[in-house]
């Protein structure tokens, strides 16, 4: 990011200070344009219109269809007029999302929930289904930027949309 945006001023945020921590050491040179915060993005108060871009990457596949559009709801609201999020992360078909829904349920029975209160079990769902609650959020112009492989049944993408 900071070959593209060599002024960019980032918070990062994680549960994990270990994380964190990773962060810091690799980009030794650039903490004086970084932030860390140790704590969930599900609680944490982004204010409002204070960021230009907010990037996820491989931690909302966790999340539950109502837990999840409610933090793309305060993340719309946290991005500046035009901002853009882009969020890397795991699909699944279409057809398979309910499996994996039944397994996160019969998981979250033995499973100690994460710190934050959520359980750290993949609960994938579908381009079409992340699109959905995106524009439900009050997001735009979905834009599917990156596919690692169309046909697999567990994927990777990057999708951005507008505020």
């Amino acid at each position: 990011m900071f070959q593209r945006a060599p002024r960019a001023l980032i918070t990062g945020v994680d549960l994990s200070e270990n994380m964190l921590e990773g962060l810091r050491t690799r980009y030794i040179a650039y903490m004086s344009q970084i932030t860390l915060v140790v704590d969930s993005y599900l609680a944490m108060p982004f204010g409002r219109q204070a960021y230009d871009y907010i990037i996820s990457a491989m931690t909302l596949h966790h999340l539950l269809r109502a837990t999840k559009r409610e933090l793309y709801v305060r993340i719309h609201a946290a991005l500046k007029l035009g901002g853009k999020y882009i969020e890397g992360d795991s699909v699944v078909p279409a057809d398979m999302e309910y499996q994996f829904l039944d397994e996160y349920y019969e998981q979250a029975a033995y499973v100690p929930q994460a710190q934050d209160g959520h359980y750290h079990i993949d609960v994938p769902f579908s381009i079409g289904t992340q699109r959905s609650l995106l524009l439900e959020a009050g997001f735009r112009d979905f834009e599917l930027v990156w596919q690692r492989d169309p046909a697999a049944v567990w994927n990777a993408v990057v999708y951005a949309v507008t505020a």
